[in-house]
């Protein structure tokens, strides 16, 4: 008998799901974000990691060689005139310093509720167009009632836009 077989777990989800938790600001960033790790693992050739803005910065500082697989995750990313973004999804190989994309999860109670939250909403926007980062947006509702669907819209975005870009090379 193993120990395993009295406590069977799953050790890679429940770390990425602690870790997740700890870092994202709301349950359907969680929800959405667990979907996106799960999607982009999935992804032959990849490795998925989920870092804190922390100790992505220190790790891309740190590293001169980054491995072409990667794709880091990293939950409120402050964007210089944006504020935080819900999700930066970044191919450190291609470039360690400006996401590939930008995931935002709208819960109804903090956007487009008054005419101030969808002012936000458009300046924040504009300005992620303005640094050429485009933001992908999914309401509440649709992360709980269809996250997989949701994650695979983002793979296949970020997986475009990084063929398009290594293509360019």
């Amino acid at each position: 008998m193993k120990v395993s077989d009295f406590f069977p777990t799953n050790y890679v989800p429940n770390v990425v799901t602690c870790k997740l938790w700890g870092l994202v600001g709301s349950p359907t960033e969680l929800i959405l974000g667990l979907a996106k790790f799960k999607k982009f693992d999935e992804q032959p050739g990849s490795r998925c990691w989920v870092f804190s803005a922390c100790e992505y910065r220190q790790a891309m500082a740190e590293q001169t060689d980054v491995d072409p697989a990667l794709i880091a995750l990293v939950p409120q990313w402050p964007i210089k005139e944006v504020g935080d973004v819900d999700f930066a999804v970044f191919k450190p190989s291609l470039s360690k310093r400006c996401p590939i994309v930008v995931v935002e999860c709208d819960g109804h109670a903090f956007h487009q509720l008054t005419p101030e939250q969808a002012s936000n909403d458009c300046r924040r926007g504009r300005n992620l167009q303005y640094w050429r980062i485009p933001p992908l947006r999914f309401t509440g509702t649709d992360i709980v009632r269809r996250s997989d669907q949701c994650a695979q819209e983002v793979v296949d975005f970020f997986t475009e836009r990084v063929d398009r870009n290594s293509g360019a090379q």
